[in-house]
């Protein structure tokens, strides 16, 4: 009962603070991942800030095998290719705020079906927070080639998320949130 209660007061508390800093109603979380663990960062901050969680998919998916998906990865980076990936249903413009943009580090940068997102949909104007896991690298490039696909966008300092402590995600990422200042009170998870 007191862990009902305590959600029900974090909850409460978050719209308000929302409201209060006069914010579009909601946070998109749009992540690329293939092998879950970026999906696993993403549903964490789309929990932690109440945001529409969107998975971008390549047309063609990438091979289970990690040798066969490096192999695949390798060459679409080495010819900047911008595989085609599935519809997203984005929201209208107005009806949310921030985008958490999420992806694994690729060879210092961005996945390229990252890449395709970018290119195929409209940034402008929007505050995008990139959120980067990696096993060693850090963000690498990727802010750096973020900006020059959305060059209109607002990109914020990215989060990055190593991939050493899966039982530490939940505290790690909402650490991360509230030192950014994008959420302001403890969700109790």
């Amino acid at each position: 009962m007191k862990i009902l209660l305590a959600c029900a007061v974090t909850f409460l508390v978050l719209l308000l603070a929302r409201k209060a800093r006069g914010t579009k109603s909601d946070f998109l979380v749009i992540y690329f991942s293939w092998s879950g663990f970026t999906e696993a960062a993403a549903k964490v901050i789309s929990q932690k800030t109440g945001g529409l969680l969107l998975e971008l998919e390549p047309i063609k998916p990438y091979p289970e095998d990690y040798s066969d998906c490096v192999e695949q990865a390798k060459i679409e980076q080495s010819k900047q290719a911008f595989p085609e990936i599935k519809d997203l249903k984005l929201p209208e413009p107005d009806q949310f705020g921030p985008v958490f943009l999420g992806y694994p580090n690729w060879w210092g940068s961005i996945p390229r079906p990252v890449a395709s997102f970018l290119k195929k949909y409209s940034l402008d104007g929007r505050t995008v927070i990139p959120f980067c896991t990696h096993g060693g690298g850090g963000a690498g490039r990727s802010l750096m080639d973020l900006k020059i696909l959305a060059p209109e966008a607002d990109f914020k300092k990215p989060l990055v998320i190593r991939v050493n402590d899966v039982a530490s995600l939940p505290r790690k990422i909402e650490k991360l949130l509230l030192d950014e200042r994008l959420i302001t009170v403890s969700s109790g998870t």
